[in-house]
């Protein structure tokens, strides 16, 4: 459950599946809440185009880093794409 919106269950990954299943391909999906940098994976592959992190980060006691653990994931993921 994300913090952001205490109460509200999350969807997860079988809502992105769906989602990116009725979009038309040049919009963009974005999927956020409860992403951790090891779920980034899973989330792409279920169909987003890229993630948005809020807590993740924020509650970090090392944002920086966190945020580079993001993006270390994200770059991974695009070049086992490309291969």
């Amino acid at each position: 459950m994300t913090e952001c919106k205490p109460g509200v269950e999350p969807r997860g990954l079988p809502f992105v599946t769906r989602m990116r299943k009725l979009l038309a391909p040049s919009i963009s999906l974005l999927a956020i809440g409860g992403i951790t940098p090891h779920r980034v994976k899973d989330v792409i592959a279920a169909g987003a185009d890229g993630i948005a992190v809020m807590s993740g980060i924020m509650q970090s006691a090392q944002p920086q880093e966190r945020m580079k653990e993001y993006r270390d994931q994200l770059d991974k993921t695009a070049e086992n794409a490309i291969q």
